[in-house]
């Protein structure tokens, strides 16, 4: 039975590394459907995925009760339960921090319970194997490999003896001991070598450590195992350190850290112990210590000596990972393991005896725990008897309300008494059974202490700083629109909820560190306040990091500028001024004929900020052609002794004080770039801020006024945008807040943009006339010219790719009743009289949401899929990508989803948030159905792709956004393809016909549901409306731009076959073609070679491999392939929809030889615009005809262009779409299907 589907349950919403490593990535590769689903109390198991295995892992049964829920679900489907374990959680070492802790104590006897009772279990290592084979008789090893789909392999570097070296360490604080055993021998290298740092990643310094100035500690951002790869790909160090305290836990380890330090590029010293022991090869790759001080020393001493066996180290060691550890090569190991595993007898299993050292050492931390509680609860008895005490006084006090009060006060000492009386009984049992008593003891308790410290709890939080109001209530509209109070919904309810009091304090982190609060209902603040408020990082990371860091880089890159005021050495100036001309030179220079930019900067005084904005300039220069203009309003500084020397510049100096606005309309004179910029001397600009300014002016239709998103320097955000209210007050629109967060990071629509960093044409500058003398010497004129660009027809909008740090203030002060300043005030009053009929439609000041910052209300759509769309990856990625962009163009707010991968933010969610589209991630969203119970009511239309995804969502979509009007974009009908795939089979044994029919059943429930349903294909539209007749459906043509024919005939050589290679059918029509078809071309056209194109191309694709037949995989531009080859072909045997393959080669002009399959519901041609055959002889023959004939490939080549340009170019398709909309906007809509 072909294994398709399988179950995994987890507790956590993040992908751990064990998630990642020992599931996701393995039955990815293997082509195994992964179904995850967090389960908790209010899980039910009525709606899963159909599967033939049930995975778990770790610790998952921890909370037993929900365990055995699935246990007896599993019984009841028979479904084997497999266990995925990579440590032996039973015998934790002492040293280990989760014993000391006593994390795992309650777990134990569950864990070991579990272990006896699932069907299998699935471990890293053979030592870890044998340490749990006395449990349970079914245990399969599968060890850990690296996803070379997820690593890339970077080249070791190349250094010399005089370079800086960096040793890192990396690791969980689970491994400080490790640390802190070889952290002596850290410090005597770092006293040794004077270029030599260490820097430990995830592991905090020990106090020997902490005290070394060439020390450093990075925390650990995030438990998701993608970020921590995204993050460690791009960390560079020299030496990697794996020391490992040798003891029976560590023994049964895997060697993780072999795999990723080397596929960086590091050269690793290891101790000389499993895990390590046996797959590092001393002296080869890697070295190996023993755990002793001197061999420690020895080794890093050699290893910082020798740069050149660094590199050989490092080279052989991705040698050793590529031949004998990728998961490519092993995938196989969980189809056979996991095969296996299906055809275990659940009725049938052997009794296991219990070792009695593994009953010893279980009762053994249940005893370290038993003390470990002993101690909180001599805390909350101290606690008690103060609240005792107060009672009594409460009594003694106040006798003439005794009456009154007597009731309550009986009622609490009760409480009290029977509080007392369950901590007896926990001080006599040590077994697991503790935590029982210790749960009721402790509801008892805090639920006193709530009734009797209410007032003090608020006093306590207020004072703490760590409650925020405000922020609160932004981040909960929820709570807002209730008109409740915010901090007595925090305590009472809010940190259950894991609502965030600020953005100084992060719940998940802190609760993560002390889960036992939640059983012991203690408020996370009270808690971290009585502990000391210890330095934990517990606010989000609301800075952008590497903003300070490219400061510094700036002010510490030669030319060096320190204080000029008292420089009296000509010679020393001289020196300065030339090296920084000498930076400046690249300024003037430019490639691949680019605009030239003319860049305004109005000075007065503060020359040292000056200098360092040119040197930003000059340092993030990215191919343009900069006219840099710098006009000095008469400073009394160095200011004109050092501009007038600088030969790259053009150096205006006013002979009295203008004020900015006079002075940029002076310097704008001298422009002559195709785009203006004004730029505040007090800015430093990033890499990357002009190309992403310039980008959006040519693809953004009627952009008029461009805005950069502003920094403080230490990374906070300034301003991504700004807000004008109806009384001409202004907002910096996420002033203060993080700058990560997705509202602040897609391009917009804005009402004005600081004009610190502005640009517009030239040619709209000239056409409005520059800034408004009516708003001089400064402030709201460029406001004001943001609302007269909007005023000609053109959008003022914000790109928050384009990132400047601005230090705010330096320029003009920050008291707004004195200096220039004041006329802030002054203007605020002009501009409402001169925009008072625009302003009307303006709102009142208030704190905006993120979807209220439209004055014209646009409707908001949320699109949902399971990937960020990669169109230069796959066809499907296309579709949605153009999905996106449409929607847009068409008004539309887009917001978007990604179901499986929100946590990756790569360049292809960059890519789109800079085209306007907003893009959701963690940790801002973490939860689909949080976000929408907090926002669903701001989204007109939701848009679901994919069965599996509109599965997960749409029940939180109709609950939490019931005005919306839901569509299913099916992409093609999945049930369809199956049943294709099925009649391939050559046994039918090996179809699982109800898996099958349960994803139409899937499929057809979800078009019930919605309002409308979009189909790719003619035929799926027939086929449903016989079927289904009810179903509300339209076709939507596949949406493509289309770059037309570059290359004619005669240039062009080779046969190409483009496609996805995680998609069976792709997989599938390859095999069939060259074991089928290829044979009968290729003695007929020597020379000629079929190349394989395409992503995630597995390795049993070497097979194919031959002199005619090249693996090409990923290509970063397909217009390489399309442009070049002669002909491509779309031989599929099974699949639904339309095929993107055949619409994106005919729209390059390429003719395709196609199947019918390939062809089905699309209306072509055979012969006028495709050539079409099931027949391997006849496919041949067509291929070889299309080949040589140059007439018929031309007439082929004509009619294909015409036939995408009319049924699939995006001006066809954004037609198609309006029509839906226009539709379901319909108060009462027929069904367009018929």
């Amino acid at each position: 039975m072909k294994l398709s589907d399988v179950i995994f349950f987890t507790k956590t919403i993040e992908t751990t590394a064990m998630e990642y490593l020992r599931i996701l990535a393995p039955l990815r590769e293997a082509g195994i459907n992964v179904h995850r689903y967090v389960l908790n109390d209010a899980f039910s198991f009525e709606n899963i995925v159909p599967s033939q295995l049930i995975l778990i892992q770790r610790d998952f049964s921890r909370d037993y009760r929900n365990y055995q829920k699935l246990h007896a679900y599993s019984r009841q489907n028979k479904i084997p339960i497999i266990l995925d374990l990579d440590d032996n959680l039973l015998d934790l070492p002492p040293i280990h921090p989760d014993r000391k802790s006593s994390y795992y104590a309650t777990s134990l006897l569950p864990l070991l319970q579990t272990i006896i009772d699932v069907d299998a279990i699935t471990v890293t290592t053979a030592e870890l194997k044998a340490s749990l084979q006395a449990l349970n008789q079914n245990i399969y090893l599968l060890p850990n490999f690296l996803d070379d789909k997820l690593w890339r392999f970077k080249a070791p570097k190349t250094a010399s003896p005089d370079d800086m070296i960096k040793i890192l360490y990396m690791g969980t604080h689970t491994h400080r001991a490790d640390l802190e055993m070889v952290s002596p021998a850290i410090i005597q290298v770092l006293d040794e070598f004077p270029l030599v740092h260490f820097v430990s990643y995830g592991v905090e310094l020990d106090k020997l450590l902490e005290k070394h100035k060439k020390a450093s500690y990075i925390p650990s951002k995030s438990m998701e195992y993608l970020d921590f790869a995204s993050f460690f790909h791009e960390f560079e160090a020299d030496i990697a350190i794996a020391p490992l305290v040798f003891n029976d836990f560590n023994q049964q380890k895997s060697p993780l850290k072999f795999f990723e330090y080397s596929v960086n590029g590091f050269p690793g010293i290891y101790s000389n112990v499993r895990p390590y022991k046996g797959i590092v090869r001393h002296e080869e790759t890697g070295l190996l210590a023993e755990n002793t001080l001197e061999s420690w020393i020895e080794n890093l001493r050699k290893l910082i000596s020798d740069c050149q066996l660094r590199h050989q180290l490092a080279l052989r060691a991705q040698k050793q990972i590529k031949a004998e550890h990728l998961l490519s090569n092993n995938s196989y190991r969980w189809i056979d393991t996991y095969k296996e595993i299906s055809g275990i007898d659940l009725g049938k299993k052997e009794h296991m005896l219990l070792p009695v050292d593994t009953l010893e050492n279980i009762n053994i931390q249940l005893d370290e725990y038993a003390r470990f509680k002993e101690k909180q609860v001599s805390i909350l008895q101290e606690k008690n008897d103060k609240l005792l005490g107060k009672i009594e006084s409460l009594n003694l006090s106040m006798d003439q309300l005794k009456l009154k009060h007597e009731t309550e006060i009986n009622k609490l000492k009760g409480e009290l008494d029977f509080s007392h009386h369950l901590l007896q009984e926990l001080y006599s049992s040590t077994s697991w059974k503790i935590t029982s008593p210790i749960r009721k003891a402790s509801k008892l308790l805090s639920s006193f202490k709530r009734k009797a410290v209410s007032s003090d709890t608020k006093n306590i939080i207020i004072e703490s700083g760590l409650f925020d109001a405000d922020y609160y209530l932004l981040q909960n509209p929820d709570i807002r629109d209730a008109n409740i109070d915010p901090l007595t919904h925090f305590i009472n309810h809010g940190w259950k909820e894991r609502r965030n009091p600020s953005a100084k304090f992060n719940l998940d982190r802190y609760l993560k560190q002390n889960p036992e609060l939640i059983e012991l209902n203690i408020n996370p603040i009270i808690d971290y306040i009585q502990k000391g408020k210890p330095d934990l990082g517990l606010g989000y990371e609301e800075r952008d990091l590497s903003i300070p860091n490219h400061v510094e880089f700036v002010r510490s890159h030669s030319p060096v500028i320190t204080d000029l005021s008292g420089h009296s050495d000509i010679k020393d100036l001289n020196s300065l001024i030339q090296s920084l001309d000498i930076l400046l030179f690249k300024t003037k220079q430019k490639t691949n004929s680019l605009e030239k930019i003319s860049i305004i900067i109005p000075v007065y005084n503060h020359l040292e900020k000056t200098l360092d904005c040119l040197k930003s300039l000059a340092l993030a220069h990215d191919g343009y052609e900069l006219e840099i203009i710098v006009i000095d309003d008469a400073s009394s500084d160095l200011t004109p002794t050092f501009l007038n020397q600088l030969k790259n510049i053009s150096y205006i100096r006013n002979e009295e004080n203008l004020g900015f606005l006079h002075s940029c309309n002076k310097a704008a004179k001298n422009a002559s770039g195709k785009y203006i910029c004004f730029l505040n001397n007090d800015t430093i600009v990033m890499p990357g801020w002009l190309e992403s300014i310039i980008s959006t002016f040519k693809r953004e239709a009627n952009a008029g006024l461009l805005g950069s998103k502003l920094y403080y320097p230490d990374g906070s955000l300034q301003e991504a945008g700004g807000i004008i209210w109806n009384d001409a007050s202004g907002l910096n629109y996420g002033r203060n807040d993080d700058p990560k967060r997705p509202e602040y990071c897609y391009l917009r629509e804005t009402d004005y943009c600081s004009g610190a960093a502005i640009f517009l044409p030239l040619s709209l500058w000239q056409k409005l006339d520059g800034f408004d003398p009516y708003f001089a010497p400064a402030y709201y004129e460029d406001t004001d010219l943001a609302f007269r660009v909007r005023d000609a027809g053109y959008k003022v909008l914000v790109q928050p790719l384009s990132k400047v740090i601005h230090l705010e203030g330096v320029s003009s002060g920050t008291d707004l009743t004195s200096g220039a300043k004041q006329n802030q005030v002054i203007n605020k009053e002009k501009f409402l009289s001169k925009w008072e009929t625009v302003l009307k439609n303006h709102k009142a000041p208030h704190a905006p949401q993120w979807y209220e910052l439209n004055h014209q209300e646009k409707p908001r759509i949320l699109l949902i899929d399971h990937l960020t769309p990669k169109p230069d990856s796959d066809s499907g990625s296309i579709d949605t990508y153009n999905y996106l962009l449409s929607l847009r163009k068409m008004g539309f707010d887009v917001v978007f989803y990604s179901a499986y991968d929100s946590e990756v933010i790569d360049k292809y969610v960059t890519d789109l948030q800079s085209q306007g589209i907003q893009c959701l991630y963690p940790p801002y969203v973490d939860n689909m159905a949080t976000f929408l119970k907090a926002y669903g009511k701001a989204f007109q239309y939701v848009m679901l792709f994919r069965g599996p995804v509109a599965d997960i969502y749409i029940n939180a979509i109709k609950q939490f956004c019931p005005q919306a009007k839901v569509i299913f974009n099916t992409v093609d009908l999945h049930f369809l393809r199956e049943k294709r795939a099925a009649a391939l089979a050559s046994d039918d044994a090996d179809v699982d016909h109800d898996a099958i029919n349960k994803i139409e059943t899937l499929e057809v429930g979800l078009m019930e549901r919605a309002d409308l349903s979009i189909l790719v294909s003619e035929y799926e539209r027939s086929l449903l409306a016989e079927l289904y007749p009810k179903l509300v459906t339209r076709v939507m043509p596949l949406p493509r731009e289309i770059p037309g024919r570059k290359n004619g005939f005669d240039p062009r050589k080779d046969i190409a076959f483009v496609g996805g290679y995680l998609h069976t059918p792709n997989l599938d029509a390859i095999d069939y073609f060259v074991k089928e078809v290829w044979h009968l071309i290729e003695s007929k056209l020597p020379g000629v070679k079929f190349k394989i194109v395409g992503s995630n191309m597995p390795e049993s694709f070497s097979q194919y491999a031959s002199p005619s037949v090249e693996l090409v995989g990923f290509v970063e531009d397909l217009g390489d392939v399309f442009d070049n080859v002669r002909l491509s072909i779309a031989p599929l045997r099974f699949g639904a929809g339309i095929k993107g393959k055949v619409v994106s080669s005919l729209s390059y002009g390429l003719p395709c030889v196609a199947s019918s399959v390939a062809t089905e519901g699309m209306n072509l041609t055979d012969g006028e615009n495709i050539l079409q055959s099931d027949d391997p002889q006849i496919f041949a023959d067509l291929v070889y005809k299309a080949y040589t004939d140059k007439t018929l490939w031309t007439k082929l080549s004509d009619n294909g262009l015409s036939f995408v340009e009319d049924r699939h170019g995006l001006e066809s398709f954004e037609t198609r779409l309006q029509e839906i909309i226009a539709y379901l906007n319909k108060p009462k809509y027929q069904n367009p299907s018929v």
